[in-house]
């Protein structure tokens, strides 16, 4: 009976996975439609690149760069930034915001994407990677807590990646139901937007040297790949 009993909770919750996953899709398709989803400021999810290049003080990108579009200024967490506009077939997929790194800058970065509702979901610090929704199921917060110290304690890594992602459109029934970040992903809005914050060591000093914001669609750009 007790079998059973798990059996039919197992099955009611794959029945909710896909009607919310269906829905979320639904949802973003409906809300696409009405107008294009933000990735940052006025730069909206699929702007033409021939159309951005127009913008005052646009500059193509090169090197690395090459294929981007480079705007001198912006502000984010009440400080500029110089921005990289990055594209897929021609179209806006990524806005990142890039600057010298300071633990100033940092802060003020995080303040400000917990003021607009992101929550960080996971880390990489170089190939090592800690996925904070799967932790936090498995161990609780303590244990989250601890995973975290271990995890970031006495590295001086190449690159840190800190995601995250804005939750205040995420029904809490699917945050519950994720058992890890890839899960919760399959469950949202497609127009739901990642912030990375970057952080990349300077080869000359071992110290940090620089930070950058990256905005995207992650799910969207997935479903759109070819």
């Amino acid at each position: 009976m007790e079998g059973m009993t798990r059996c039919t909770m197992i099955l009611r919750m794959r029945h909710f996975a896909v009607v919310t996953i269906l829905l979320a899709l639904l949802l973003g398709a409906t809300g696409t439609a009405r107008g294009a989803a933000l990735l940052f400021e006025d730069f909206a999810w699929g702007m033409p690149k021939s159309e951005l290049a127009k913008w005052p003080g646009a500059a193509p990108g090169e090197d690395s760069f090459a294929g981007d579009l480079l705007l001198p200024e912006a502000l984010f967490a009440s400080m500029p930034w110089t921005v990289r506009l990055e594209f897929a077939k021609e179209r806006l997929v990524r806005v990142t915001l890039i600057e010298r790194y300071s633990r100033e800058r940092l802060d003020a970065v995080t303040r400000q994407l917990r003021v607009d509702k992101f929550e960080m979901l996971s880390v990489l610090i170089d190939d090592s990677y800690l996925d904070l929704v799967k932790t936090l199921k498995t161990v609780g917060p303590d244990g989250l807590r601890e995973a975290w110290a271990g995890f970031v304690q006495g590295k001086t890594p190449e690159r840190m990646i800190y995601a995250w992602f804005e939750t205040s459109g995420m029904a809490e029934d699917i945050k519950l139901m994720a058992g890890s970040l890839e899960q919760l992903l399959m469950m949202v809005a497609p127009e739901t937007r990642e912030a990375e914050v970057i952080v990349l060591r300077d080869p000359d000093t071992s110290a940090p040297g620089a930070l950058l914001v990256s905005f995207s669609f992650p799910v969207l750009q997935k479903m759109e790949a070819p």
